[in-house]
């Protein structure tokens, strides 16, 4: 699968006519502070919520790439050091 990724801060000229043509979308989301970040965090350990996760092995990184790109995550992709692919919390 190839991708021609950019990322970009600040004023952005787009040219509508391609997004339009094939119903695509530019968007953005600011992320917040490192303090909203961590009162979240907090908040989260304080009640007890879990993430869900989809983990593959580091060996598998390519197949978790895939996975994620094919709208096949259900929860969150994570790669992690260990052999076999399982759901985590």
């Amino acid at each position: 699968m190839e991708t021609n990724w950019k990322i970009a801060v600040g004023d952005v000229s787009i040219n509508t006519i391609p997004l339009i043509m094939k119903g695509l979308s530019v968007s953005g989301w600011p992320s917040g502070s490192a303090i909203d970040s961590e009162e979240a965090i907090a908040f989260a350990e304080n009640k007890g919520i879990k993430c869900l996760i989809e983990t593959f092995p580091l060996a598998s990184a390519l197949d978790a790439f895939e996975h994620t790109m094919s709208g096949k995550t259900r929860f969150r992709t994570v790669i992690t050091m260990e052999e076999d692919s399982r759901l985590g919390y």
